[in-house]
């Protein structure tokens, strides 16, 4: 009887541990870049906890048809889990590219390029997360760059979202990606969006 009672009081302690841990959370904000143009033709943004570290895209008659986007769950020990979203008009067509950011990094940028009806550059900044603190050193990163067969090698990336002048330079250790979006016109990206939260350990 005594072993059971431990088992009920432990799993009671991690479900209000958890309980609190999300409740650090800011509200979710999201921000159109170009701030000007606001349609997007694939969008999704993440349950609280989870933050992205992966995304993959595909494009079909100018229009962005597909959107991947691999997460894992912030914790008081780390990311842990998996989670894979997929989305747009098409959600589960072959992607044209994929890109992942190390073990125990999230995504802290993400730029795009497209040409003649494919994405074919997609490069992401990848930024430490350190569980003690819980908090991103966004200033140690690495990117991490995917191509398609139609891509341009040292080409300018045609649009780009970061959480640079989104928030302030203090709060940049705090600042997690939990959504994003896109919109393909005229042979080149027009816009992207994304979802930023902050967490307040």
């Amino acid at each position: 009887m005594k072993k059971h009672t431990r088992i009920i009081i432990t799993m009671s302690f991690l479900i209000t541990s958890a309980a609190s841990f999300a409740g650090n959370w800011s509200e979710p904000v999201g921000v159109n870049i170009p701030g000007r143009e606001t349609y997007l033709e694939v969008q999704d943004s993440l349950p609280l906890n989870w933050v992205i570290t992966g995304m993959g895209f595909r494009a079909k008659d100018g229009a962005v048809t597909t959107m991947l986007i691999n997460a894992r769950e912030v914790t008081p020990a780390g990311l842990r889990g998996n989670m894979a979203r997929r989305s747009g008009s098409a959600p589960y067509n072959p992607l044209e590219v994929e890109a992942n950011c190390p073990l125990g990094s999230v995504v802290t940028a993400v730029a795009m390029r497209e040409a003649r009806d494919n994405i074919t550059n997609l490069r992401l900044r990848c930024s430490r997360f350190d569980a003690a603190t819980q908090e991103v050193n966004y200033w140690i990163f690495q990117y991490v760059e995917a191509f398609s067969s139609m891509a341009h090698f040292g080409a300018v990336y045609e649009i780009e979202f970061s959480f640079n002048n989104l928030v302030a330079f203090n709060d940049y250790g705090k600042v997690f990606l939990t959504g994003f979006g896109a919109r393909d016109r005229s042979d080149s990206m027009e816009n992207v969006w994304g979802q930023i939260r902050l967490l307040h350990p």
